[in-house]
């Protein structure tokens, strides 16, 4: 008799996503000079926008499901104690949390606005040529 699949944890796309993050880090910082080009840049914000609007969106999952969880399950502290204020702490923890993230998300979509609207008028990297300075 077969087996029901089980789907993958979310900790197995959050440590997937987390590499990612990484290599794209050290994409960036190990680009030649004048490597990254303008376009570069201005995708990097398009992508820190999705990140930090799910991350944003992850934590407040997290939050209505520790609700669930402090709701239906019994639980106590290691040493047996009341688990009431590690749950208020974590759950205010990530309000603080949810809050940091939407003013990252409002951050990320102004940088992104802000490479949006220039154009890159020359750029010597591209022929080869240093401009000549005077």
């Amino acid at each position: 008799m077969a087996r029901p699949r089980r789907s993958p944890r979310p900790g197995h796309f959050l440590d997937a996503a987390s590499r990612s993050l990484a290599q794209a880090t050290r994409q960036l910082l190990e680009a030649a000079a004048g490597g990254v080009t303008h376009d570069h840049l201005r995708q990097v914000g398009w992508y820190l926008v999705q990140l930090t609007g799910g991350l944003a969106e992850l934590t407040a999952t997290a939050a209505v499901r520790l609700d669930e969880h402090a709701r239906i399950r019994l639980l106590r502290t290691q040493e047996g104690g009341d688990p009431t204020e590690n749950l208020t702490r974590a759950a205010r923890l990530l309000t603080e949390l949810r809050q940091a993230l939407d003013r990252a998300d409002e951050a990320a979509r102004d940088y992104y606005t802000c490479l949006s609207r220039l154009v890159v008028d020359a750029d010597p990297s591209l022929t080869g040529k240093e401009p000549r300075r005077g």
